[in-house]
């Protein structure tokens, strides 16, 4: 695992050069799909993993994929840096910080919110507006179910977390009472 600061770097630098192209939402969705392709194929994911493969091996695998998927030069170039730097397992961490990017490039707040229950499409919309109406933005909503939280929701945004759940409450009253 690299540290973050070297994902910050690698995102920053493929979304900078994706600006210059004026092609920063092509990139996010061409790298997305490499990226679900490498997590979702584990003998593929241990295969850029493992040290006994070498770069050029490596280098031909990513080649066909990218071919194949018809991706910007951009997107094979910064593969290939990856590869040739040995960083191309970080390839998930480096896409949710490009997406983080894109979207405050965008004006968009993510934002996840967690209920006890799974939510109706009506309620998720009803949430969604919510949202829009009290950042005063549009909002990328990521919805979660958790049943421990006993009612009510966990909303998460901007690295602040804001417990409107029943469990939180409980746990509350009980800090209060020790």
């Amino acid at each position: 695992m690299i540290n973050h600061q070297l994902i910050k770097n690698y995102s920053v630098a493929l979304f900078e050069n994706a600006i210059n192209l004026g092609i920063e939402e092509k990139i996010f969705q061409q790298t997305f799909v490499l990226s679900q392709i490498i997590s979702n194929n584990l003998p593929l994911k241990d295969l850029l993993r493992s040290p006994i493969v070498s770069k050029q091996d490596k280098m031909r695998l990513i080649t066909c994929i990218t071919e194949f998927l018809k991706a910007d030069d951009i997107l094979k170039r910064f593969v290939a840096l990856l590869i040739k730097n040995s960083r191309i397992t970080s390839l998930d961490e480096i896409v949710s910080y490009y997406k983080t990017l894109f979207d405050e490039r965008k004006g968009i707040k993510r934002v996840r919110v967690t209920s006890s229950k799974e939510l109706l499409s009506g309620e998720q919309n009803l949430i969604i507006k919510t949202l829009e109406h009290d950042l005063k933005s549009v909002v990328d909503v990521e919805f979660n179910y958790n049943p421990y939280i006993i009612g009510g929701y966990l909303i998460e945004y901007d690295g602040r977390l804001f417990d409107c759940s029943i469990a939180g409450v409980l746990q509350n009253i009980n800090e209060i009472r020790l």
